[in-house]
């Protein structure tokens, strides 16, 4: 343990572990409170949605340029998830595998120099960018499974449900959405001094999410 400590304050490795120490008070704060956990997110969708337009004039060709720019990057991003998971998530899955490989290779490599460690940063970097976005997979399928049910919750108000038992107030009750598929199946509770029985219909209002169930209002067809 002293050897690896010794190692990672080491001039060739100094870089490396100030970012994994960076990223390690940046974890501690957030469980703490201290920082939201999109504090240092930033809106990768809006690049992937960035479109230029094209209308027909003396700037059209530099416009198609843009485009074809634009498109190369966000291939970029897609292709190591950054579409699909958090940048810090995404930052901390990079920075540890190269504080490793960069400890590993300038020990075996008998590098004992800040200048040297710059020359193994780099590939270091490069080869971690493909091990961050296999240790990345998890978290892009985790994400991806809590937007679509974040979808569908957003979709479902609004909508009329048909109670499946007697929902009250205080009693919590199932309420089917008709699809033109399978129908879609809600824990519901309706508001305040109302209830539905069996078979009737309500109006779903509202989706409390810290219960994760809906809140109904009875409707009149």
């Amino acid at each position: 343990m002293k050897e690896l400590i010794i190692a990672a304050l080491s001039a060739p490795n100094i870089i490396p572990t100030a970012l994994l120490g960076l990223v390690v008070v940046y974890w501690i704060t957030v469980m703490l409170g201290a920082l939201d956990f999109e504090f240092l997110d930033f809106d990768i969708d809006a690049a992937l949605d960035a479109e230029v337009e094209m209308d027909m004039s003396a700037a059209a060709e530099t416009e198609v340029h843009a485009q074809m720019d634009i498109s190369w990057f966000n291939s970029v991003l897609i292709f190591f998830n950054l579409n699909k998971v958090p940048f810090m998530i995404f930052f901390t899955m990079l920075i540890l595998p190269v504080w490793i490989v960069c400890i590993m290779l300038n020990d075996y490599l008998g590098i004992n120099s800040f200048p040297g460690g710059l020359i193994i940063l780099i590939p270091s970097i490069f080869v971690s960018l493909f091990i961050a976005k296999i240790l990345t997979i998890p978290f892009a399928h985790l994400f991806a499974h809590m937007e679509k049910e974040e979808s569908e919750s957003k979709s479902a108000v609004g909508k009329i449900c048909i109670a499946s038992n007697l929902i009250t107030d205080h009693k919590i009750g199932q309420a089917k959405i008709k699809t033109s598929g399978s129908p879609i199946l809600l824990n519901v509770i309706t508001d305040k001094g109302n209830q539905l029985q069996t078979g009737e219909s309500g109006l779903v209002i509202k989706y409390l999410k810290d219960r994760n169930i809906y809140l109904v209002a009875p409707y009149n067809t």
